[in-house]
């Protein structure tokens, strides 16, 4: 059935409901109006039947009747209309909807009607493809026959190579002892051969320490004579320059020293004093190194001064080195005192200039620097390179023939020797620097033996042989210093071990500290004895 013919017919088929469903309402309606109207005949039947003087109200009767009636009809009609109205319209509401299902189920037949011509097309694919799997079916049907062909082939000749197989197992078989019996005799000679090569390793590797050992000493007897050839040139530059310098100093030096020599002999007619400065200044042209110039100068002022004192600067304080005529009780190497504090020492080392304290100064026991009844006392600072090295402390205390010309005398005696030790310091300050560089070398010797020292750990090196490696490793550092030390500044000899005594007492928590204060006092004994 199309579908135009299913919706004519659904649609008549509802129409007919509607309009039979009015038809049974109004029947009803006209159904009840009948039965009012029997009933008013029978009353009027009723009425007819009595007297005549009841007829005007029969009449009145009937004419009330008729017009209940005709309105009753009237409401009747006007409620049949109403309804059919409503249906009417809820039909028409109706037909609308019927006529958009119409619409969409027409679209959605055109749709369906598509698909069924895309699944025709994709049936006549399918087939198309069935009849080729068909083919290849058939194609695949003849190769498995040929391959089971093949596969009978193929197994009567793995049955012929068994057979054969059966027969070279048996000669390997009888091969095989023999090359048993052959390996184990190899086996016997590469367990002999591993037990030589292990011996070859072993020295190899002993042979490849010493190599290193060697090549490191190589390269630091290299780098010595490398810093020895600059240091020579520069060393002769520097001698020429500190020798044209020496000349205008002691150039210089003789005429302050003519003029101290005279004013000393002017203020004291004695030639004690002058006998004395010319013994100091022999005194101190023998000194080779700064050391010597101060302890020279500490002497010579001993001799016209009782009680003479060395203090050398140590960053921000003096700390006693050497003294002449003091009763202390302790060393004065632990007598310290701060730059800080204010004290004649103190003041002479900041303003590099001779301080002097006599009379009342003096004799307010707060401001001498130590006890003891001196008349006079001197502070002479050192300096070389612009850089104060001491500071020398120098009284009269206990002295019988304190006089005021005295005082004089001696300061002036003071200030001479003190401006030729200057003087001859001037040509030593090279031994400054080169004490420095030398303590630098010695911290990088040292750092060297450290590493070392790592790696041999990280190696596997433990115990006794990491300490033997360690001993040596220190006595060459000590081989190598002690010929470059010996060429540019003997006195630095012991910079070195300044060095590791740092090092020990820096790291004596760590393995590297503990081994080396070990080795290093194995070292200082074997050094002793040899000396």
């Amino acid at each position: 059935m199309e579908f135009s013919e299913y919706a004519a017919k659904e649609t008549t088929a509802l129409v007919t409901r509607a309009l039979g469903g009015s038809a049974a309402s109004s029947l009803q309606h006209l159904h009840a109006l009948r039965a009012s109207i029997d009933t008013a005949t029978k009353a009027l039947e009723t009425a007819l039947s009595t007297p005549v003087g009841a007829e005007r109200e029969v009449v009145d009767l009937i004419g009330r009747l008729a017009k209940a009636a005709a309105a009753d009809t009237e409401a009747a009609v006007a409620r049949t209309k109403a309804e059919a109205h409503k249906q009417l319209e809820a039909l028409r509401a109706e037909l609308k909807e019927h006529a958009k299902e119409k619409d969409g189920l027409a679209a959605a037949l055109k749709e369906h009607a598509k698909e069924k011509d895309g699944l025709a097309a994709a049936l006549k694919e399918h087939a198309k493809e069935t009849d080729s799997l068909a083919g290849a079916l058939k194609e695949r049907t003849r190769e498995k026959e040929a391959l089971a062909a093949a596969l009978k082939d193929a197994q009567g000749r793995v049955e012929t190579v068994q057979t054969e197989s059966r027969r070279d197992h048996d000669h390997l078989e009888a091969t095989l002892v023999k090359m048993r019996a052959e390996a184990e005799r190899l086996s016997n000679q590469l367990e002999a051969a591993a037990a030589q090569k292990a011996t070859l390793d072993a020295a190899v590797e002993t042979a490849k320490d010493r190599i290193r050992a060697l090549e490191s000493k190589v390269s630091a007897m290299t780098s010595l004579f490398k810093a020895s050839s600059s240091r020579v040139q520069t060393l002769e530059r520097a001698e020429k320059e500190h020798e044209q310098a020496r000349r205008e100093l002691e150039s210089k030096l003789e005429g302050a020293v003519a003029s101290e020599a005279a004013a000393v002999v002017h203020a004291a007619p004695s030639d004690s004093l002058l006998d004395g400065l010319l013994g100091g200044f022999e005194a101190l042209a023998g000194a080779t190194s700064i050391s010597d110039v101060l302890a020279t100068l500490v002497e010579q002022l001993a001799a016209e001064f009782p009680r003479v004192a060395l203090f050398k600067v140590n960053g921000n304080r003096l700390q006693g080195e050497h003294q002449i005529g003091f009763d202390l009780k302790r060393d004065i190497a632990k007598l310290v005192m701060p730059l800080g504090m204010d004290s004649l020492l103190t003041r002479a080392a900041s303003s590099g200039r001779v301080e002097q304290m006599s009379g009342e100064e003096l004799a307010d026991g707060s401001r001498a620097p130590f006890t003891g009844s001196p008349t006079i006392a001197l502070a002479l600072p050192v300096a070389a390179g612009g850089e104060t090295l001491a500071v020398v402390y120098a009284d009269d205390s206990g002295q019988r023939d304190a006089e005021q010309g005295g005082h004089q005398s001696r300061a002036k005696f003071a200030e001479a020797l003190l401006q030729h030790a200057v003087a001859l310091l001037m040509r030593l300050t090279a031994e400054l620097k080169t004490r420095a560089e030398l303590r630098a070398y010695a911290a990088s010797l040292l750092n060297e033996i450290d590493q070392m020292y790592v790696a041999d750990a990280k190696a596997g090196k433990s115990g006794e042989e990491l300490r033997h490696r360690l001993k040596a490793n220190v006595e060459y550092a000590r081989s190598i210093y002690g010929s470059r030390v010996a060429f540019e500044c003997p006195d630095a000899a012991t910079l070195i071990d300044d060095q590791i005594a740092m090092r020990i007492d820096a790291g004596r928590k760590e393995p590297f500290g503990r081994d080396l204060a070990a080795v290093a006092g194995q070292t200082e004994r074997q050094a002793a004895e040899a000396s």
